[in-house]
């Protein structure tokens, strides 16, 4: 037996339940996820981030989200320093509003036409990953693979 084999008897073995995570149903909260993800431990850098924006209303459509970044410091909200990752999901909530994406319905359907994932992919610092990894968030089928985790 080669050691693809071995690994997938062992991953087999283990009996594992994959659950899809649930999506957010929340504009706020999937454009943060989705732009302070990478490089990032989740448990202990962006879950409590994404939870602050998802506890506001406001924020659960696109709209909204801008207004609250309108009148609110993105980096006093996340506690996070000025530079990529808030540069980020100002670009990314722009490029929705531009698109007429308003809730993750939106989102999710925008992401099921041909033109949705080339379209996000023409914002600096979103990759093919991290176009999976917002078809994840909003329920659309994708599989991820990063160092530390797995999304599908």
């Amino acid at each position: 037996m080669d050691n693809i084999e071995q690994v997938v008897e062992y991953i087999t073995s283990l009996n594992l339940e994959i659950v899809p995570p649930k999506p957010y149903g929340h504009m706020g909260a999937v454009l943060v996820d989705a732009s302070l993800h990478t490089g990032m431990n989740y448990q202990r850098v962006v879950a409590s981030r994404v939870a602050r924006i998802e506890a506001i209303a406001e924020a659960r459509t696109t709209t909204g989200f801008a207004g609250l970044l309108a009148n609110q410091s993105l980096e006093d909200l996340l506690s996070w320093r000025p530079g990529g990752k808030p540069t980020l999901i100002r670009n990314l909530t722009q490029l929705l509003l531009a698109e007429g994406v308003e809730t993750v319905t939106d989102l999710e359907e925008w992401l099921r036409r041909p033109e949705g994932p080339p379209t996000l992919l023409s914002i600096k610092g979103i990759g093919p990953n991290t176009v999976d990894y917002i078809k994840g968030l909003v329920g659309c089928d994708a599989v991820v693979i990063y160092d530390v985790h797995l999304v599908l």
